[in-house]
This record gives structure tokens, sequence and C-alpha cells, in this order.
């Protein structure tokens, strides 16, 4: 009977798909640089939903409880807690190649 996969289930999905692309960027016939890049890109495709065989996945900021405090008190940014629900996932393999906004 169909069910829902299992946390274990799709973790385990998701690091077999990487050790694969993993796989195949270091037979690739080009530079180090190029097959490094080719394979950081293959991965952010695959966790923005990218991939026939896996849905996107949230990529959200989940800094430490202290890490606000300790940055404002030295005079940095800080990151927002994860319950504020910022996802940068999404289009981070396009971005990639091609910068938005720097």
């Amino acid at each position: 009977m169909p069910r829902e996969f299992t946390e274990q289930e799709i973790r385990r999905q998701f690091l077999n798909e990487a050790r694969m692309i993993v796989a195949e960027w270091s037979t690739n016939k080009t530079c180090r640089q190029n097959q490094i890049a080719g394979a950081v890109f293959s991965i952010l495709a695959l966790i923005d939903g990218a991939s026939p065989t896996l849905p996107g996945f949230l990529l959200i900021p989940d800094p430490h409880p202290d890490d606000k405090a300790y940055r404002r008190d030295r005079g940095e940014n800080w990151y927002p807690e994860a319950a504020e629900g910022i996802d940068i996932a999404g289009s981070l393999h396009e971005e990639f190649y091609n910068p938005k906004g720097e």
C-alpha cells in the first residue's frame, strides 16, 4: 500500500543522489575547478527541486540561540531565526553562475 516516505528514506535518497553527482562529476574530463563547480551546481539544483527524482527542499537559516545577541553586541548583522521561515532555496542553481543583487 502506498505511503509517505520516512525521514530516513528521504535522507538516504538525497544522499544517494548527491553521491551520484559526485561520481558523475569526478569522471568529467574537465579541469578540477569545473568539476567542483559542476558538482556544486548539481547539488544546488537538487535542493531547488530541479531533479526528476526528488522534490525541492527548504534551506533555511538555523542560527544558534545565542547568535543574535552575540553578533548584535559585536556590532554585526545576525541571521533570522528558523521560525521566521526565510527559505533561500528555489533558484540557487540558477544564481550560482548568474549572481543577482550583488
